[in-house]
């Protein structure tokens, strides 16, 4: 409701999105209680990698959708550099501002191309340690359950080339929509390792 009754301000827009986000991932851990698969006690080795994989790609749930409540997903229209730059200029200051109208900066002024910038760097950026800590944890998995490690490989590997696609092919509904879907996709599958990993072992799993 307030999304639309607030004018699509970042914030609600963005908190909306996270709202969704945390009902899905409190669903799967539900209905994996009510499932109650059995698990493996070496899975307690995989307890450090599975959570920061999870904490890892929330955060960039949440970076992604103050991009897209910011409508800055061309703020950085070309690849691999941004505006044919590594690091270019940007306006950090506006860009996370939190308290704002769409396309406003807090005192009412037009919002810059530089904040649009920095916030598209910011998600393109943290993608690149999302890679590496989530590849961490699914290699880990891999050992104890390969197909949940081998999913989770897969995912974040599909979900970074529908990212890169959206800057190619200049953000097309459809590829906008199969990005969500891939962040929902992944937010699930390191859901159900980190049950594996922290609920109560019961016996072998294959």
């Amino acid at each position: 409701m307030w999304t639309v009754t607030l004018l699509l301000k970042p914030a609600i827009v963005t908190a909306h999105l996270l709202g969704g986000m945390t009902i899905l991932a409190l669903m799967t851990w539900f209905v994996l209680e009510r499932l109650s698969p059995a698990t493996r006690p070496e899975g307690r080795t995989l307890r450090r990698p599975v959570a920061l994989a999870l904490a890892a790609v929330a955060l960039q749930i949440a970076l992604g959708g103050w991009v897209s409540a910011n409508y800055a997903a061309l703020g950085c229209p070309d690849l691999p550099l941004c505006l044919g730059q590594t690091v270019p200029p940007m306006d950090f200051g506006n860009a996370f501002h939190m308290v704002r109208e769409l396309g406003r900066t807090d005192q009412g002024e037009l919002l810059p191309q530089a904040a649009l910038t920095a916030i598209h760097w910011s998600h393109r950026m943290f993608a690149l340690l999302v890679i590496g800590v989530v590849g961490w944890a699914a290699l880990t998995a891999f050992r104890v359950y390969p197909a949940w490690g081998a999913i989770v490989g897969a995912l974040v590997l599909l979900q970074f080339s529908i990212g890169v696609a959206n800057v190619a092919f200049s953000v097309p509904l459809a590829l906008a929509a199969a990005h969500n879907a891939g962040a929902a996709a992944l937010l699930v599958a390191l859901v159900v390792l980190n049950f594996f990993a922290f609920r109560e072992h019961t016996s072998s799993s294959p």
